[in-house]
């Protein structure tokens, strides 16, 4: 009996021992299917060389031009602000004196620039904020208590709530408009005088004025010669630019299948980092999407055409919930990282 036992115990161990052998085999296994599931076939393989070729020559490419491109736009910057000093928002426009000229358009000859035009002028220029629920809110709190109460009733009924509804929608749009729309002041080297001005009317301008429009002048053309450089460049490389769009859909779809946000790779002894970045963000909302959200909302709700001035906090606040229940923008961006040697 005690052998009989024994024999028992080492069977039981043995059958332990084969439990734990196969389970570390299948752990293995799935590792080893897990690395050939990762790693890319033929043809993924072939656009990762070919993307990391070509951005690696576009990058070699471009190296000279783009740290040269950054120097002449810091020091446009620099020249902008000098002249702007210089030159107070209360002189619309200022005539370069053909006098005080001569000496820096024959400079213009000398390096291969045109002469600097003519006048100095404040041009205005606007920019669009994006549109937000309290912008929306302001929005609506300015429309004028005669616009809301010209929302009148009509014999019509189907046809009244048809045209308050465009009518009330044409006003939040305006509104919203005038309140997301800034204005700026930039003094630019100009061949024109503005409508309704003459040469007459600009004064002439001192000889800290010319010669900080002339700097101004010359890096404005600087980066002019320099952007046409790079344009030529990018023509000549349009194919390659081509290319590297179709492998950068191909390496997508790679990343996509094996859930991997990044690639260690080594081309021509340059170590390198293939990356997937994916970012989320909230939907812009603009005139065009703000409208047709008025045309659901009113839709929807149509009691809101009635007594607007005291429904305005509702109308705002069923607007942030079709913006908030819009749903996200994802980007994805391959990119190529150089790797320092170790």
């Amino acid at each position: 009996m005690p052998k009989l036992k024994k024999q028992k115990t080492e069977d039981a161990v043995n059958e332990d021992l084969d439990a734990l052998l196969q389970t570390a085999q299948d752990v293995v296994n799935s590792a080893k299917a897990s690395t050939t599931e990762c790693k890319p076939d033929k043809k993924e393989l072939e656009a990762i060389k070919k993307f990391c070729s070509i951005e690696l020559e576009r990058r070699e490419i471009q190296k000279t031009s783009i740290d040269e491109l950054k120097k002449l736009r810091t020091q446009q910057k620099e020249c902008k602000e000098v002249l702007q000093t210089l030159v107070p928002k209360t002189n619309n426009v200022l005539a370069l004196s053909k006098l005080q000229m001569k000496q820096y358009t024959q400079e213009c000859n000398s390096i291969g620039i045109p002469p600097v035009p003519a006048y100095l002028r404040y041009i205005t220029c606007n920019k669009d904020s994006s549109i937000t629920a309290e912008l929306i809110q302001e929005a609506l709190l300015s429309i004028s208590s005669e616009d809301l109460a010209s929302l009148t009733e009509s014999e019509h009924q189907e046809t009244n709530q048809q045209n308050k509804q465009q009518k009330l929608s044409e006003l939040i749009l305006d509104s919203v408009r005038r309140h997301i729309r800034t204005y700026t002041e930039n003094l630019k080297i100009s061949e024109s005088l503005p409508k309704g001005v003459s040469n007459y009317d600009a004064e002439e301008t001192n000889d800290q004025q010319v010669l900080a429009a002339f700097n101004l002048w010359k890096c404005e053309c600087s980066i002019k010669t320099l952007l046409s450089q790079r344009k030529t460049q990018e023509s000549v490389h349009k194919a390659s630019a081509q290319e590297s769009k179709e492998t950068k859909q191909i390496i997508e779809q790679y990343f996509v299948r094996t859930g991997l946000t990044k690639q260690l790779l080594v081309i021509d002894s340059q170590s390198l980092k293939l990356c997937r970045k994916v970012s989320i963000r909230k939907p812009k909302v603009g005139i065009g999407k703000l409208e047709n959200l008025l045309g659901i909302m009113f839709g929807e709700h149509p009691k809101l055409l009635t007594s607007v001035q005291v429904r305005t906090n509702e109308i705002v606040r069923l607007l942030q919930i079709q913006i908030s229940s819009l749903p996200p923008e994802t980007k994805s961006t391959i990119s190529l990282q150089t790797l320092a040697p170790k």
